[in-house]
């Protein structure tokens, strides 16, 4: 990175392109993406946007927090919100329609999304627009990797009112590799989606982690009646496949055995197993506990399951893994989305760092880490089922 000034902590780099964006018109992204007035102030940075790096007013440093990845070598931002870099290559685009997408995050007191677009010309320019239901408008420029493909990060959601996002993409006779081109009438405009407000989005996160509406009580979740936690999340396998080598852990924090048998395992959506209730299944006291779509460990990347379940698969993306028990009362819930609040690395488990293992600091990503330690000598993939977790960086 080319860092030019280091204002408020936060480092600026300068994207090589060669439009430019006002100073108002900042103030007018800066006004919707918080859902506040371009005059009011919260906070202090700088901002960089389009090739130049503008003194921001102190109202920009949350809403145009973003995290953007796809751009070139050498050409990367380091903000509150992370950092972005992509190395490029040649080839086209995996074709179709650009199409943009919507990941909301998974928290109970923070408002997030990503938008992810798709099919655009690689090594070319996309502009990402927003608009609010006064007609308010926000845009961001973003480089496209070599799959044609970018990804917008925004931590600082906090509008009243739902959003409309789109995106304006390079056509594909446009020449890749140059500096950004100001978007014309030729380029391709994808399908809008829908952005909800910064309490819908919270709303679905309560939803989708069992607590409901966030005008209902989370207790469910939070009393630590059961003693039952769920520690560890292996999502998304590299040594085999998702379908062999799936599975969760939890840790019983109590001082005798629970019996499971007779619970139900389910997502926020449509996955559902209830352990058969005719023999017991007991997980004994201050011990672990693994959960599994597989329970060879021949098959499923060297893991001892202590409970074969079907019919609940998870999901590389965003997913909920919810424990009831036999009276259906939620005993525990997880809610993680796809890399926005929660880690989110291919081989390697979701870990509740060891110091937080508890039913209400679970449900915060930021208490969760990609696993550090191998599962084996001989596993490619990062885990530790059935032992105690890592301490989180």
């Amino acid at each position: 990175m080319q860092e030019i000034g280091n204002q408020g902590g936060v480092q600026v780099g300068v994207v090589s392109a060669r439009a430019r964006v006002a100073r108002t018109r900042l103030m007018a992204a800066a006004a919707l993406l918080a859902g506040v007035s371009s005059g009011s102030a919260s906070a202090h940075a700088t901002v960089v946007a389009q090739g130049e790096a503008l003194g921001a007013a102190p109202a920009l440093l949350e809403p145009l927090a973003f995290e953007l990845e796809g751009f070139a070598p050498g050409a990367h931002e380091a903000s509150e919100s992370g950092e972005f870099d992509a190395a490029l290559g040649d080839g086209f685009g995996d074709g179709g329609a650009p199409q943009l997408r919507l990941d909301l995050g998974r928290s109970l007191t923070r408002a997030g999304f990503a938008l992810e677009l798709s099919g655009g010309r690689p090594h070319s320019w996309a502009q990402v627009e927003l608009r609010g239901e006064r007609g308010e408008r926000a845009s961001q420029l973003v480089r496209l990797d070599e799959r044609g493909a970018a990804r917008v990060l925004q931590l600082g959601h906090t509008a009243s009112a739902p959003l409309e996002a789109w995106a304006l993409v390079a056509p594909p006779f446009e020449r890749p590799g140059g500096p950004g081109p100001s978007p014309s009438r030729n380029w391709m405009r994808t399908p809008s989606v829908q952005i909800p407000s910064a309490a819908g989005a919270l709303a679905q996160s309560w939803a989708a982690s069992g607590g409901g509406a966030p005008s209902s009580p989370f207790a469910a979740s939070s009393s630590g009646a059961s003693g039952l936690v769920i520690t560890e999340v292996m999502k998304d396998p590299t040594q085999v496949s998702d379908n062999a080598g799936e599975w969760f852990e939890v840790r019983n924090l109590g001082s005798v055995s629970i019996d499971v048998s007779g619970w139900t395992i389910r997502d926020a959506g449509s996955n559902v197993h209830v352990i058969p209730a005719a023999t017991p299944l007991l997980i004994p006291a201050r011990s672990y506990f693994v959960f599994g779509i597989n329970a060879d460990p021949a098959l499923n990347g060297g893991v001892t399951v202590g409970y074969k379940y079907s019919s609940f698969t998870l999901s590389n993306g965003a997913d909920a893994i919810q424990l009831l028990d036999t009276s259906g009362a939620l005993v525990d819930a997880v809610a993680y989305d796809d890399g926005i609040f929660w880690p989110d690395a291919a081989g390697k488990s979701l870990s509740l760092n060891r110091a937080l293992v508890d039913v209400g600091l679970n449900d915060d990503g930021a208490n969760w880490c990609d696993a550090l330690s191998s599962m084996s000598a001989s596993s490619s993939d990062f885990g530790t089922p059935r032992l105690a977790n890592n301490v989180c960086p």
